[in-house]
């Protein structure tokens, strides 16, 4: 289910005088492709010499993924530049995004990105982004934006663009279809000036598509619109440059690529959850192992209680069970800890609860219930792993489940704004390594994970989604 923003609201209103004569119809962004990181992309028609004899270029790209990919090509612009994920080179960065300028026979005289400059951004998280790579040969000078933000600069970016090219540009793989990536693409810009800092901001727009051609600046090259500028023929999709006439098609895309999922993103909504219904129904996913500080989030309507767990590991060595209204058990690898609640902060049955387990670096261990605490804390040491939600051994638990994050941190001086008063909201910019909103934006069986683990789960003995969500 889309939901739309005012402000994306008001970009698909059109101006009936400017269709009656009055003037030009403002500027819309209807359409995105959406590429599949297996074989779908779009190759230009012909060798793409725009770049080929200056010395200044910029590019810019939205983009929005919930899955990233080892290689995946984002942008691939002749011998010149290319903008990739490179998974496989730095675990703990594998949702981010690596720059490289390319030179005379597609020699990389600078890659911006990688370990030294980890300042470029995860941004596979189910969001769209804009990034934008500018190059001043002049100055030896390229520099990364991210939304709008420099994230990278480099003042030792020499070379010259190469003069002969005669190599296709291509958006979603390389020019010969390898490293797809898997995601939407929207919006392509390429220029052949270095944009300024103001320059990208004006084109980021607070997070909202803007017509290049009359946003006051320089107008690109190349303004590939993706699906607004495109044409279906009954087997591949044509797209026209709006500026330049240079044509792409697409490779191994059929009409249902071209989406209506476009920036900005819409407001953060909560429609689903998931119900687990005692007997067998579980949610599998890699385990995890917090040694240090963790937290973890659950919304939950429980239907019982007593054999009730909620999250653990299959070895039954780490659990979070539910025993009663007033009494949570926690076991940490093999030692369980009792969590009795005295104060009247009781699990609520058959109504939407929120629950909030931390361990700080002394390893205190404390519990939240509807924010405010339930019980006290305990000091609660060792591995504490987890890898299925809903079971542990011959245990199942009995209710809806919502919007469930993990964190490898203590996220308790964060507890107001999870709990939120009651009501799920957006919690991507506390950066949960792994966040599970169980239904919204999933396909069945996968549960996506909308944190930065890359840890997607598995629907096991069910296969729909509730309707039933906090309020």
């Amino acid at each position: 289910m889309s939901f739309y923003s005012l402000s994306s609201y008001s970009q698909l209103r059109v101006n009936q005088s400017a269709l009656d004569g009055g003037g030009t119809p403002p500027f819309s962004n209807l359409h995105s492709f959406s590429f599949d990181g297996i074989d779908d992309y779009f190759i230009g028609v012909g060798g793409y010499t725009e770049l080929s004899s200056g010395n200044a270029m910029s590019v810019s790209v939205w983009f929005k993924s919930s899955n990233y990919t080892t290689l995946g090509r984002l942008l691939f612009v002749g011998k010149h530049v290319e903008i990739y994920q490179n998974s496989s080179l730095y675990s703990n960065t594998r949702g981010c995004f690596y720059y490289r300028l390319r030179g005379n026979f597609g020699n990389s005289f600078a890659t911006l990105g990688g370990a030294t400059n980890l300042g470029v951004g995860n941004l596979v998280d189910g969001q769209w982004h804009h990034l934008c790579f500018t190059w001043d040969g002049a100055t030896t000078t390229a520099k990364v934006y991210e939304d709008g933000v420099l994230k990278v600069t480099n003042t030792s970016a020499s070379g010259t663009l190469n003069s002969s090219t005669t190599e296709s540009y291509s958006i979603g793989a390389e020019n010969n279809g390898n490293n797809p990536i898997d995601g939407l693409i929207d919006e392509v810009g390429v220029w052949t000036t270095a944009l300024s800092p103001t320059d990208v901001a004006a084109i980021y727009n607070n997070g909202e598509p803007t017509d290049l051609n009359n946003n006051g600046l320089t107008a690109p090259t190349t303004w590939s619109r993706m699906g607004d500028n495109a044409t279906w023929n009954g087997a591949i999709w044509t797209m026209t440059d709006v500026n330049g006439g240079y044509v792409s098609n697409s490779v191994s895309m059929l009409e249902a690529n071209r989406t209506t999922d476009v920036p900005p993103n819409p407001s953060f909504a909560n429609t689903k959850s998931i119900l687990l219904d005692g007997m067998d129904a579980l949610v599998r996913f890699s385990q995890v192992t917090y040694n240090g500080e963790f937290t973890t989030s659950f919304w939950i309507k429980p239907d019982a209680l007593g054999s009730s767990f909620l999250v653990g590991r299959e070895a039954n060595s780490d659990y979070v069970w539910l025993r009663t209204l007033a009494q949570i058990r926690i076991r940490i690898n093999f030692s369980t800890y009792i969590f009795s609640e005295g104060s009247g902060n009781n699990i609520n049955i058959g109504a939407w609860n929120h629950l909030l387990i931390s361990r700080d670096s002394s390893n205190n261990l404390s519990l939240f219930l509807n924010g405010a605490s339930f019980s006290t804390s305990q000091v609660g040491a060792g591995n504490h792993r987890l890898d299925q939600i809903g079971k542990v051994g011959t245990s199942y638990y009995d209710g809806n489940i919502d919007e469930t994050a993990f964190w490898d941190s203590d996220q308790s001086s964060n507890l107001a704004t999870i709990y939120n008063s009651g009501v799920p909201n957006d919690i991507s910019s506390l950066s949960p390594t792994l966040w599970y909103r169980m239904g919204d934006g999933d396909t069945a069986p996968t549960l996506t994970d909308n944190g930065s683990g890359g840890n997607d789960g598995t629907m096991v003995f069910f296969n729909t989604f509730s309707t039933d969500v906090p309020t």
